[in-house]
């Protein structure tokens, strides 16, 4: 018997191999006897079937069981499945149990994630609206896809329609600074870290934070190069886009660049290269919000004389840490309150507002290609 809480893909796959191997020979089973993978989910086979591999020595078959949920740990959700799941079968099985543990809620909901979504309503799209004071949900433009993703990525359907047709502009993932902003970036930040080691009012696991940290791994030459985790979330975004639209989204498709006002003269002089276009962001970095930032993290800091671009590299470590591994704090990040964060993002939606965004007519006008490419596509 095997119960198990996930089936992980690459340097995993050896091991469950293994373990499969072990239920076999543990349990006197025939080698022609077929492993039962208990789902009402044939997607989620058809995954676990790939993990394991052509050459798996065992017939992966899926079976729909309407198994008892008790109460209890992960753990203790999985052995009573199986083992439920084992007496009907009469044979090898093996069963998953699905979790979400959200560290602002000390972990909860845990393995109760579908009643949890049942309660909070479809409303709800992720968990920065849930958790709308997590300081990852204010990152602006490097705030992770996962924490604003919608929770139902089911197949879309509409009943007495086909899906024949979907046109999709889609971001790149989390990537690494630009390479002229690499050295002095880096040259900020650690001359920070030492002051805040030095100087500023941290707490244990705080100052431990920053002890370890470093951005030496970030070198020249990579810049705007997509990081492993930005590679991931594409490939994320993709599986999700497949789901919803699983007749429309399979082999190769069409992947095309379209940033057009980036190469445009008219945009670098009259919008990029134009000072006029910083004039509304910077009176605000020069406004109360920002001011209140500053003074805040001086206190907390101890760094005197620390001034609004300081604080705005600060934010950009934290942005970018974040994205590039979610599951460990960036020391940055810490020191930030979630207003802080808001007032910070605030000002990069400013400046993208009028430097990318709808504050310059050339700017806005660049997606008039984009609409007039949908309309002959769909003629």
């Amino acid at each position: 018997m095997f119960a198990g809480q996930a089936l992980a893909s690459g340097e995993c796959t050896t091991q469950i191999r293994s373990l499969l191997l072990l239920i076999f020979n543990s349990c006197d089973f025939q080698m022609d006897t077929p492993l039962v993978f208990v789902t009402g989910n044939e997607r989620k086979l058809q995954e676990v079937a790939s993990i394991l591999g052509e050459d798996c020595p065992f017939e992966l078959i899926r079976q729909d069981l309407d198994l008892k949920e008790i109460q209890g740990s992960e753990e203790e959700i999985c052995q009573a499945k199986c083992l439920e799941a084992v007496q009907i079968v009469k044979g090898p099985v093996v069963v998953e149990d699905t979790s979400l543990a959200l560290s602002a809620l000390n972990g909860l909901p845990g393995p109760y994630v579908k009643w949890f979504l049942e309660k909070i309503g479809a409303e709800v799209e992720g968990s920065c609206k849930l958790l709308h004071d997590a300081p990852n949900c204010y990152l602006g433009s490097l705030t992770p896809y996962s924490l604003a993703v919608e929770a139902n990525d089911e197949e879309w359907k509409c009943p007495g329609c086909k899906a024949v047709f979907a046109w999709v502009m889609v971001r790149h993932g989390i990537r690494y600074p630009a390479d002229k902003r690499i050295p002095g970036l880096k040259k900020v930040l650690h001359s920070l870290q030492d002051g805040i080691l030095q100087n500023g009012s941290l707490s244990e696991e705080e100052r431990k934070l920053f002890k370890e940290w470093s951005m030496e791994h970030v070198k020249e030459g990579i810049g705007h190069f997509l990081h492993e985790a930005g590679a991931t979330e594409a490939k994320w975004l993709g599986e999700r886009y497949k789901r919803h639209l699983p007749q429309l989204f399979h082999g190769h498709f069409n992947l095309n660049h379209f940033m057009p006002y980036k190469n445009c003269s008219s945009w670098l002089h009259e919008v990029k290269n134009n000072s006029q276009t910083y004039v509304e962001v910077e009176q605000y970095e020069k406004g109360p919000e920002l001011a209140e930032v500053v003074d805040r993290l001086q206190q907390k800091t101890g760094v005197l004389n620390l001034t609004v671009w300081q604080v705005q590299k600060m934010y950009d470590a934290c942005s970018y840490e974040t994205g590039w591994d979610g599951e460990r704090m960036s020391p940055w990040c810490t020191l930030f309150t979630p207003q802080d964060l808001k007032a910070l993002e605030f000002a990069e939606d400013l400046e993208l507002w009028y430097r990318d965004g709808h504050g310059h007519h050339l700017t806005y006008m660049a997606s008039c290609g984009m609409t007039r490419d949908i309309h002959d596509h769909i003629r």
